[in-house]
């Protein structure tokens, strides 16, 4: 195992029942976490619902929040937003084999249904596995770094037969940028795809508007995968589910929080947007009937032709870097 490998059992969620030698296992695991990897006030490890949190706090910039299951963003906020600028659902549920409803969700190695076997999960095995904290660090600049990972292992050959180690990176400075990297650690080549499942807050969807996706051809899979292409800006009055072909920056106009989200990217050639709109919100049982006024997501993906091929031995990235400003100065 790499260096400073922790494993970690995932924890009931509250207020279930703890037996006493797993609460004093999770002590341990976090005591050890912060002996190993905490920095000063700047990076800590609490426990959190669903297993260990990282908590990144930057005097100056902002604090972010990630768990180490699933490698799951869950928070964001700068500093001058009173608003997150992620969306996580007050009915996520935080429970070993799902998947928490909101953040940054980590599709891989496929997303949404796996193309050789729809049985297997949806978006892929990454979300709803424990990683385990690689490394910590504060660059020059005053970033703060965290990098967990996952390994193969007889569980993931089960649902997929590759050989991998997958790192997910994060850094906190004047924006949040998020990193996938896949190692192929096997002798044949491989093909992924991926998705960094953003789920934004905004103050109601239908008064907001996605730009940087004019011109772009897309898949609207709400309409029969017909092929369309987008005309301006991206507005909301039902559900949105598109594949757009597109590397392009994009960006969240929000009048009501007063602010532009900004979402870069590298790596990806295409970008997903979504709003479950009232039908689909009103049967998830992780996301309140009323949540779709408070959420999208654009979403930094690899999907529909934006297949990663990754030779044995050799690695692939895809990033997002999320910053906000305001609106109106």
């Amino acid at each position: 195992p790499p260096p400073n490998f922790h494993h970690y059992t995932i924890l009931p969620k509250r207020p279930e029942t703890f037996s006493f030698p797993v609460v004093l296992a999770a002590m341990a695991d976090l005591v050890e976490l912060n002996s190993s990897f905490a920095l000063a006030e700047k990076i800590t490890f609490s426990e959190g619902q669903g297993g260990p949190l990282v908590k990144l706090k930057h005097p100056d910039l902002g604090e972010a929040v990630v768990s180490v299951y699933g490698g799951h963003v869950l928070r964001y906020k700068p500093t001058g937003q009173d608003e997150d600028v992620l969306f996580v659902s007050e009915q996520a549920i935080y429970r070993s084999g799902t998947a928490i409803r909101g953040g940054i969700p980590v599709c891989w190695p496929w997303f949404g249904p796996c193309p050789s076997d729809s049985s297997k999960p949806s978006h892929g095995i990454a979300r709803t596995r424990m990683f385990e904290v690689r490394s910590t660090s504060e660059d020059p600049s005053g970033t703060l770094v965290v990098e967990v990972g996952l390994c193969a292992s007889d569980e993931t050959r089960a649902v997929w037969d590759h050989e991998f180690d997958l790192i997910i990176r994060v850094e906190l400075g004047t924006t949040l940028k998020t990193t996938l990297k896949t190692t192929n650690k096997g002798a044949t080549p491989f093909s992924i795809t991926t998705g960094l499942h953003t789920y934004f807050t905004i103050s109601e969807i239908e008064s907001i508007s996605v730009t940087g996706l004019d011109g772009a051809s897309y898949i609207d899979k709400v309409d029969s995968m017909s092929e369309k292409q987008q005309s301006g800006s991206i507005t909301f009055t039902e559900e949105v589910d598109r594949i757009y072909n597109s590397d392009a920056a994009c960006e969240i106009h929000d009048e009501g929080l007063n602010r532009i989200i900004t979402i870069a990217k590298s790596g990806s050639q295409s970008t997903v947007v979504w709003n479950p709109w009232i039908d689909k919100s009103a049967g998830m049982t992780d996301l309140g009937n009323e949540d779709y006024h408070k959420f999208v997501c654009v979403e930094t993906t690899n999907c529909g032709n934006d297949i990663v091929q990754i030779d044995a031995g050799e690695t692939a990235e895809v990033y997002t870097d999320i910053s906000c400003r305001p609106l109106l100065a």
